[in-house]
């Protein structure tokens, strides 16, 4: 298994990641381990296959759960699919498990300026009165940047898109709890 995991690699460095993936298929239906997924999660983004390589860095991550590898890659990924709260869990994760990884931390500082800037979109649409489904979306990936004022307002956008009022309900009461006035 670690023969053809090492072919692997090298069929990844010769640019052939198709053979790569077809060789850690085989490698993973034999001996499943965390490094073989993480490998061929690997192979499928460089075969823009993200929905395909999400799915094996969760296994790697179940597998092998305190791995800073797999969640620098499960939260670049979470990022890429547009969960900005998701990503933002797992890249922590990945800082907990080795704090002087410098390129999480810089993958970090994007999720939350990312967050930041659909907070500041979604707030202009709110002013404007414009399109509060549009809003809902932005301020759920806002979330990851901790703002209060992002849970009430997604609170609000969603009791007027006739949201869940369970789920209206959790937001007014977590903004409630971290201080939000109106909440």
């Amino acid at each position: 298994g670690q023969l053809q995991m090492r072919l692997a690699l090298i069929d990844a460095r010769r640019g052939q990641r198709g053979a790569q993936r077809t060789r850690l298929d085989e490698v993973l239906a034999r001996w499943p381990n965390a490094e073989g997924y993480r490998m061929r999660s690997d192979a499928r983004i460089a075969l823009q296959d993200h929905a395909g390589a999400l799915v094996d860095i969760e296994e790697s991550l179940r597998l092998e759960p305190r791995s800073a590898d797999g969640h620098s890659v499960h939260g670049a990924l979470l990022a890429q699919k547009g969960d900005l709260v998701g990503a933002r869990k797992a890249l922590e994760t990945a800082l907990e498990i080795e704090p002087e990884r410098e390129s999480v931390r810089a993958n970090l500082r994007r999720v939350m300026a990312m967050a930041r800037r659909a907070l500041e979109e979604a707030r202009q649409i709110v002013d404007e009165g414009g399109d509060s489904q549009r809003a809902e979306r932005l301020l759920e990936r806002a979330l990851a940047c901790g703002d209060v004022e992002a849970t009430y307002m997604l609170a609000m956008a969603k009791l007027r898109n006739n949201g869940s009022t369970r789920e209206v309900k959790r937001l007014l009461l977590e903004a409630a709890d971290r201080g939000h006035l109106a909440a």
